[in-house]
């Protein structure tokens, strides 16, 4: 970690996980310009901005290096606040919540209509893009439900099928305040609907969850430790405050107190963190990859092939950044109940 005296601190977060996914971008959004530009394959793309760059002087080439760093770190900001967005806020916010509620509540993931209905959205949309980047169509005298879509791109109709869910959930928020009967059978059969829409995103979640570990709780011993401190601490019950702002009360609290433990915790966060932001970048290269054929640049079977590979990779990153968000927390807490009011962390009996 580097230290300025004016207080502006750099980690190897703002190196990999805002740097490395800006330049990934930025390169590939330069490529895709050229190839629709040109008309030109992905070889010779790249041998035009080489030779564009050989043509510079020593001083020229280091401004437009410094240049393009610039704007690759401030592209980086741009997708870690897009995948704030999109990944922390949908996945941990709406779907599977804080880990706080797993291993110190015994709250198991949401099932009720809200995050049903986000995990049926998440669902729709990957379908949608991996629809569009394999030009997945509609055959021919298919269902008389799909004939309207006949020949047309599948992502087409998952995008309408978007809109219908959308539309449903607006409705049934308007009704809210309503309890009669109609509204309450109107709910179980959008809930029905939005089961089956996200059966693809419950049964991996549950197996990755399985697979990782992810479903235990803290043993009572040390729930009731975690409590006690808490209190001691912060003057109130653990249960009377937010779960989030439990949470990240007790993270400042620690990293506060002792350097070294902040140290070692900031890695954790560094990492889950770097997951999040290459989870976006790789879903968004993956659409990038395949617009040049889109809008009539040379066609590439390797070009389809990276950006399914991409797609693919992007679920890995996601299933990556909640394994490490999981372990962050756990960390948190454990240092939390083991750190004494001097700022040392006492030994574990």
């Amino acid at each position: 970690m580097f230290q300025i005296n004016s207080g502006f601190r750099l980690n190897w977060y703002d190196f990999f996980g805002l740097l490395a996914p800006g330049i990934l971008f930025s390169i590939l959004a330069l490529i895709c310009t050229i190839q629709i530009k040109y008309r030109i394959g992905l070889i010779e793309s790249f041998t035009k901005v080489g030779l564009a760059t050989s043509e510079l002087e020593a001083p020229m080439t280091l401004v437009v290096i410094f240049v393009a760093v610039i704007v690759a770190y401030i592209i980086g900001h741009i997708i870690a606040s897009l995948a704030t967005l999109f990944i922390e806020r949908i996945f941990l916010g709406k779907i599977l919540q804080h880990p706080i509620n797993v291993i110190v509540f015994y709250q198991n993931p949401q099932r009720d209509l809200s995050s049903t209905y986000y995990r049926a959205v998440v669902v729709i949309i990957y379908m949608c893009l991996f629809c569009y980047l394999v030009e997945v169509r509609i055959p021919d005298n298919s269902l008389y439900i799909l004939d309207i879509f006949s020949g047309a791109p599948l992502c087409c109709f998952l995008g309408s099928l978007y809109f219908i869910v959308i539309i449903l959930k607006m409705f049934g928020d308007l009704l809210q305040g309503r309890s009669t009967r109609r509204l309450k059978k109107y709910h179980k059969n959008v809930y029905f609907i939005l089961q089956i829409l996200g059966a693809p995103f419950f049964t991996s979640e549950k197996m990755v969850i399985q697979f990782l570990g992810l479903a235990q709780a803290f043993p009572y011993d040390v729930q009731s430790a975690l409590r006690n401190k808490y209190k001691k601490v912060f003057g109130r019950r653990i249960n009377e405050a937010l779960l989030t702002e439990a949470f990240w009360s007790v993270y400042w609290h620690i990293t506060s107190v002792n350097l070294y433990v902040r140290t070692n915790i900031e890695k954790l966060q560094n990492l889950y963190l770097l997951m999040r932001n290459m989870s976006f970048v790789a879903l968004c290269s993956s659409v990038l990859l395949v617009l040049p054929e889109k809008f009539g640049g040379c066609s590439s079977d390797f070009m389809r092939n990276l950006a399914v590979f991409m797609f693919l990779l992007s679920f890995v990153f996601v299933i990556q950044f909640y394994y490490y968000f999981w372990q962050f927390s756990i960390t948190v807490f454990r240092t939390f109940i083991y750190l004494d009011c001097e700022g040392g962390v006492q030994t574990q009996r």
